[in-house]
Parts: C-alpha cells; sequence; structure tokens
C-alpha cells in the first residue's frame, strides 16, 4: 500500500509541476522488432527460446522544471502469435502488454543555486527517483510495480546528455502459477543518452538507454540473477534533412539485448534477447 501511495505522490508531483515547465519535449514512436524472446517461450525448433515479431507504439514526454527534470514513458507492445494471449480461443492472437515509466531528477545545483556540483566530468549531480508499472495478459499475466530511487550524474558532452543513476529497487510481481510476489530490494544502474552529431550533411543523434537490476531474491523456487537491458539505437534527424525543421521527425534503427530477461537464469529458454529494430518518432 505504502508503494502505490508512492507511486500516486509522484503522479501529482508530476502534475504539478505542468504549469512550471521550462522546456518540454513530448513524442510518439513506432518501432517494430522481429526477434524479442520471453523466458519460458520455447518451440521444439528454437528450444533457446521463440523469436517473437512485436509491434511497438510509444509515448514519451520529458521536461525540465525549476529544479530538474521530469519523464514519462507509456509503452503499448503487440507481440505476433508466438508469443499468445492467454485465452482460450482455438486461434489465439498475440498478447499485449502495457509499460508505464516515470523518473523525476532533481539537480542539486539548481535547487541549491550555485555550481558547486559541476566539477571534473560531471556538468551536475542530483537525486533521481520514480517507478514502473506493467501489465500483460498471457499466461504469465505478470502485473509490476516496482520503485527506485538514489543518486544520479550527469557527465559532460559538448552536446545533448549523458546521465548515470545508481540506487535501490524494489519490485512487486505477479505470477500466473503462483501469485503475487514481492521480492528483496537490490541495486539498480541506469544510463540515458542522446548525443547529437552529423555525417556530412547528415544529422545524426546517439540514442539508447542501459538498465542494470541486481539480482533479487528467489522467483519462487528458481534464484533471479542480474538483468542487463541494453537499447542503443542510431536516428537521422529526418524533418531538418528533408524540410530543414529540425526536431520533428526522426527515423532510424536499434539494437536490443536483454541478458537475463526478467531476471531469469539461462538455463530457461528465452532468457536471453538479442533483437535488431526499426523506428520512426514524431515530436509535437
Amino acid at each position: 500500500m505504502k508503494i502505490r501511495l508512492l507511486a500516486v505522490a509522484a503522479c501529482l508531483t508530476f502534475a504539478s509541476n505542468a504549469q512550471a515547465f521550462e522546456w518540454a519535449d513530448d513524442t510518439i514512436s513506432y518501432w517494430y522488432g522481429p526477434y524479442f524472446r520471453m523466458p519460458g517461450v520455447t518451440s521444439p525448433s528454437q528450444p533457446g527460446g521463440s523469436d517473437v515479431g512485436m509491434n511497438n507504439i510509444e509515448f514519451s514526454h520529458t521536461d525540465g522544471f525549476k529544479y530538474g527534470t521530469n519523464f514519462f514513458d507509456a509503452l503499448l507492445m503487440m507481440s505476433n502469435r508466438q508469443d499468445p494471449a492467454n485465452s482460450t480461443n482455438h486461434q489465439p492472437q498475440g498478447a499485449y502488454e502495457g509499460w508505464f515509466v516515470y523518473r523525476n531528477d532533481l539537480s542539486f545545483n539548481k535547487i541549491f543555486g550555485t555550481d558547486k556540483f559541476t566539477f571534473g566530468p560531471f556538468s551536475d549531480i542530483g537525486f533521481n527517483s520514480g517507478f514502473n508499472w506493467d501489465a500483460k495478459n498471457n499466461y504469465y499475466a505478470s502485473g509490476e510495480l516496482a520503485i527506485q530511487f538514489g543518486p544520479s550524474f550527469h557527465i559532460k558532452v559538448p552536446v545533448g546528455f549523458w546521465q548515470i543513476s545508481v540506487g535501490a529497487y524494489k519490485e512487486f510481481n505477479n505470477d500466473g502459477y503462483y501469485g503475487p510476489t514481492s521480492f528483496h530490494w537490490t541495486y539498480t544502474i541506469g544510463s540515458s543518452w542522446n548525443i547529437p552529431f552529423a555525417i556530412g550533411p547528415i544529422p545524426l543523434s546517439f540514442q539508447g538507454y542501459l538498465n542494470v537490476i541486481g539480482p533479487k531474491g528467489n522467483d519462487y523456487a528458481t534464484s533471479t540473477k542480474t538483468e542487463v537491458l541494453l537499447n542503443p539505437r542510431l536516428m537521422v534527424d529526418v524533418g531538418q534533412l528533408a524540410f530543414g525543421k529540425k526536431n520533428w521527425i526522426e527515423a532510424g534503427i536499434g539494437w536490443q539485448y536483454w541478458y537475463h530477461k526478467f531476471g531469469a537464469p539461462t538455463s530457461l529458454g528465452g532468457a536471453i534477447q538479442s533483437t535488431p529494430f526499426v523506428q520512426a518518432t514524431f515530436h509535437f
């Protein structure tokens, strides 16, 4: 209950800052990858994990306010029939999954009105907190709620941004076989970046994120492992290239690698995911 109240409080904080944005960026993205995997989803021909084609629609909001930044992301993931929805239908459809992420990053330089937290490789140091919420309609019927908090470090880059955060992580989830699970507190390491550059007349940006979550106890009889999720992408500013309008339409390619997906051991088929993807993003 306390965890849910924290999530609600974070949403209220986000809403209260809405009237004081110094800047904001809202995007809608579509991306597709052919080789997603799900722990436990295997076939006789693919015992290491069935390749799942997945269409994704994503809304993201990022803003800056007086004391830092907010980030909100809503992602709808639509699997093909290799990852079926939990249904009695004789012609099963692919599963749907919804992910929601919120992060608030407070700037110590802004809060204390100083530049003392700009030194060495750091442009700022702050405090990052937020939550994840997830639900899926497959056999596992996941229902994740996770919170995390800890210090954040902004790395100096010529243009764009690069942030690294470390902290504590607590996850609650649901198992379609055994019921609700409360995992142990563990550590998390995260990084996100967006570095614009150009090759000749082509405006590009190197974007992405990295998430590491430590072992979080037992998923009933199975010990969880350290999971690593890496999602880099190379995007072309199509709006600037074709229409002379920066930061409007982007398109590009990326790669998502997930080791020990959801903390599952490699002995379980589908615990290692590696897929290329294509993406198009519209800023509005």
